[in-house]
C-alpha cells in the first residue's frame, strides 16, 4: 500500500515514497506481526541509491550510511528487503490510498513499525498521525532529531549512539533508543526486552516501549538501550570508539535541503 509520495522532508529536491506492507503477516522474529513501512527513493533502486548518495533523501545524517571512502555501512537492514519492495513498486504492484485525518480502516487495531527502512522524518508528520490514529501500537526511530520538527518526538525515539547524544536529545523532548557497542548498564535506560541480551522475552508488537512520547509508559521508562546487532554490528564496533565523521552536522557531500513539514505532497 502506497500511503504517501512526494518531496523528501530531508532533501526536498528528491522524491520519496512510503509503502506499508505486512497486512497478511510477516516473518520477522523480533518485531512479530507488525506492519512494516518502507521509505524509499522513488527513482533510484535502494542499492543504487546507497552507491550514488541518493539515500541521503531517506536516511539523512544517519551514521550507519555507507562510508564515503570505503562504501561500507553499519546499517543492520539487509538491502534485499527494501529492494524487493522497490521492485514491486516499480511494477505497479501496490495500491495508492489517501490517508484521512481520522485514520485509514486498514490500520485499525494493527501495530506498525514506522520506518522499517528509511527515516520517518523524510515523510510528513501528518502521515504518521493518520496511520497511528487508530493503530493498536507503533514503534519508530529517527536520527534526524536535531533538525526535524520536534513533534516527531510524539511518534519516534531519538536514535542515539552515545550518552552525550542521549542527554542532547532528551533536552529536546525525546525519549531515546540508545545503541551501544557492548551490553552496558546505563542509568535511566531499560534493556530492550526483545533483544538477544535480554533473552528475547517478548516481541516488538507485544512490547510497545519504543513509541516515542505517544504512550503514558514514556513517563515511567525514559530510554531504551540495545547492543548493536545485525549485519553491520562488526563495522559499528570497529568505528564506534574513534570515528567522528557522523557526529557533525555535515551531510557528507549531499544536499542538506532542510527538513520541512507540511501536508503538500
Amino acid at each position: 500500500m502506497i500511503v504517501w509520495q512526494g518531496p523528501s522532508r530531508i532533501d526536498p529536491e528528491q522524491e520519496v515514497v512510503c509503502i506499508v506492507t505486512g497486512f497478511t503477516g510477516t516473518s520477522n522474529p523480533k518485531t512479530g506481526q507488525m506492519l512494516q513501512s518502507w521509505i524509499l527513493h522513488a527513482h533510484h533502486h535502494p542499492a543504487a541509491a546507497l552507491k550514488s548518495g541518493h539515500d541521503y533523501a531517506i536516511c539523512g545524517r544517519c551514521p550507519h550510511r555507507p562510508d564515503p571512502i570505503t562504501g561500507k555501512r553499519s546499517c543492520y537492514v539487509n538491502i534485499m528487503g527494501p529492494s524487493q519492495v522497490w521492485n514491486k513498486y516499480k511494477r505497479g504492484g501496490y495500491e495508492k490510498v489517501w490517508l484521512p485525518e481520522d485514520g485509514h480502516p486498514k490500520f485499525r487495531g494493527r501495530s506498525i513499525r514506522i520506518g522499517s527502512y528509511g527515516d520517518p522524518a523524510a515523510v510528513p508528520l501528518w502521515v504518521w498521525e493518520s496511520i497511528c490514529y487508530n493503530t493498536h501500537m507503533h514503534t519508530g526511530y529517527t536520527h534526524q532529531w536535531r533538525d526535524c520538527n520536534p513533534a516527531y518526538a510524539a511518534f519516534c525515539m531519538a536514535s542515539c549512539e552515545s550518552e552525550a547524544e542521549v542527554a542532547e536529545a532528551e533536552a529536546l523532548g525525546y525519549r531515546c533508543f540508545h545503541v551501544t557497542p557492548e551490553n552496558l548498564d546505563i542509568q535511566n535506560h531499560v534493556l530492550c526486552p526483545a533483544s538477544d541480551e535480554a533473552g528475547k522475552k517478548t516481541t516488538c508488537d507485544s512490547c510497545g516501549l519504543c513509541a516515542g512520547n505517544y504512550s503514558d509508559r514514556s513517563a515511567r521508562i525514559p530510554h531504551v538501550r540495545i547492543t548493536v546487532h545485525g549485519r553491520g554490528a562488526r563495522l559499528y564496533k570497529e568505528n564506534h570508539h574513534h570515528d567522528l565523521r557522523y557526529s557533525s552536522s555535515a551531510s557528507h557531500g549531499q544536499s542538506t535541503g532542510g527538513l520541512v513539514d507540511s501536508r503538500e505532497s
